[in-house]
């Protein structure tokens, strides 16, 4: 079942993207101190993004 497409899921997208962008910045902080850190970051970051873009498409599928 597709959600409907609605302000408070628009809402919802905006603030994953917010947070991945947030995630992002924090990765290149700790990138040159901890790569190790950084690796796991991005590891997690990249899980992160495959749920987001799930949930844009399902949004964009709402939409039709």
């Amino acid at each position: 079942m597709q959600p409907a497409l609605t302000a408070d899921r628009l809402d919802t997208l905006e603030k994953l993207l917010g947070d991945a962008h947030s995630f992002a910045d924090v990765l290149g902080e700790v990138r040159q101190d901890n790569p190790a850190l950084a690796l796991m970051l991005l590891a997690t970051l990249t899980a992160y993004l495959e749920y987001v873009q799930e949930q844009i498409a399902l949004t964009i599928g709402a939409a039709r």
